[in-house]
């Protein structure tokens, strides 16, 4: 799983995340944690790639774990992959887990 895919945004701070969640909008923001370590990290990365590739009208962001931890930390983060799904700087949902059909299902209801 490269750091930077394109249509993904690699994001490692508070900051970044901010800046992502105030400049979107009214768009989708979803936002993957994951490590490089993470068997289903690796699994479900493709289909995170494609998703993103499919909707350029969201916003998808990668945070690494390993690099980031205190901040996935601050954020609730237990498990990984776990997805956020943010509209207008709020959190709406959250996902848990390598299944593309709830990712796919979690996705269209946070995008309508």
């Amino acid at each position: 799983m490269s750091e930077a895919s394109e249509g993904i945004q690699h994001i490692g701070s508070q900051e970044e995340l901010d800046k992502y969640l105030n400049e979107s909008g009214d768009k989708l923001v979803v936002l993957m944690f994951y490590a490089h370590w993470c068997g289903p990290s690796l699994f479900i990365a493709p289909f995170y790639e494609e998703l993103a590739n499919e909707n350029t009208d969201c916003v998808f962001l990668r945070l690494n774990t390993n690099k980031a931890s205190e901040l996935a930390d601050s954020l609730g983060v237990s498990q990984i992959p776990t997805f956020y799904f943010y509209v207008k700087g709020a959190k709406l949902d959250q996902l848990i887990g390598a299944n593309e059909h709830k990712l796919r299902d979690h996705f269209a209801k946070n995008k309508s």
